[in-house]
């Protein structure tokens, strides 16, 4: 599997909203298509937060994941969130999950990330266990 950031291809925007919106906006109404674009557009950065990485399997896209600044508004505290992980269906169950994790794990340790929380759906870890 290839990671690279956002930052080195740019054409991948539109698909990755796409895949956002569809996954946790679409139902719930709390964002639009339009808006889950400009989130993702926000992230193209190397060394400062926000940063999102996309994962591909033999040249295809095949999931993403994010260092995110200031993600949930109730914890003000908090500043350097991963989120936003996601695999297409076809690619699921081969690691790369695992692999984009890591990555944003790693990204955060080299721009000095001291502690890095965890924003998911599921409190009880869910795909991060």
């Amino acid at each position: 599997m290839e990671i690279s950031l956002l930052a080195d291809n740019p054409s991948a925007i539109e698909t990755v909203a796409k895949w956002y919106f569809n996954e946790w906006c679409r139902d719930s109404g709390s964002y639009t298509e339009d808006e889950v674009v400009k989130k993702v557009s926000a992230s193209i950065n190397r060394d400062t937060a926000p940063i999102l990485i996309i994962g591909k399997v033999n040249g295809v896209l095949a999931g993403s994941a994010e260092l995110k600044i200031r993600e949930m508004d109730i914890y003000p505290e908090f500043e350097f969130w991963l989120g936003g992980v996601y695999v297409t269906k076809q690619a699921r169950g081969q690691g790369v999950a695992s692999k984009l994790v890591k990555e944003i794990i790693s990204l955060a340790h080299k721009i000095g990330v001291k502690n890095l929380y965890l924003q998911t759906e599921d409190l009880t870890g869910g795909l991060y266990l």
